[in-house]
């Protein structure tokens, strides 16, 4: 009967070690919130008063439950096909989001605005004709807070390039 409880015990233990591998990125607590400053997104949660982030070449560690998001989000790239660059900005975003394309030749693009579950939003940015540097800016203020993804498309309607953008208050 030990036995058959040791086993038990072993295997139970096991599975809960298991299960929490499959935490995703949540707090519950009956207090904090979110803070836009500028281009900076301030998060707090209670018992949080003081963190520290240590970073050694291209490893950081990050303290506590407010961790950073780290897919890169900003969305600076490269198109080679296209002969583009082109970047976001700021990312989060309370209101504007700022688009900057730079291209060798002309080209006409397209943006849209996806939500999480895949449906375009009524963010309306006209179609883009670019001929060297283009800058203008998308008005995300009728959108609610969340995750959105932002498409660019080239003539032929293939995306070229998609960034995650996020809308906060």
């Amino acid at each position: 009967m030990k036995f058959l409880l040791t086993v038990l015990f072993g295997f139970l233990t096991g599975y809960l070690a298991f299960a929490q591998i499959q935490v995703d990125r949540q707090v519950i607590g009956n207090a904090g919130g979110y803070a836009s400053v500028d281009n900076m997104l301030i998060a707090s949660t209670v018992g949080e008063a003081v963190t520290a982030t240590a970073i050694s070449g291209t490893f950081s560690y990050a303290q506590g439950f407010q961790q950073p998001d780290g897919s890169g989000s900003v969305g600076i790239d490269d198109e080679p096909d296209l002969h583009a660059r082109y970047s976001f900005f700021p990312n989060p975003t309370d209101q504007f989001l700022y688009i900057s394309l730079t291209t060798t030749r002309p080209a006409q693009l397209t943006m849209e605005i996806f939500d999480i579950t895949g449906r375009l939003t009524p963010v309306n940015i006209p179609p883009l004709l670019i001929n060297g540097t283009l800058d203008t800016r998308a008005d995300l203020s009728s959108l609610a807070d969340g995750t959105y993804q932002l498409v660019l498309k080239n003539t032929s309607g293939q995306a070229v390039h998609s960034v995650k953008i996020r809308k906060i208050h």
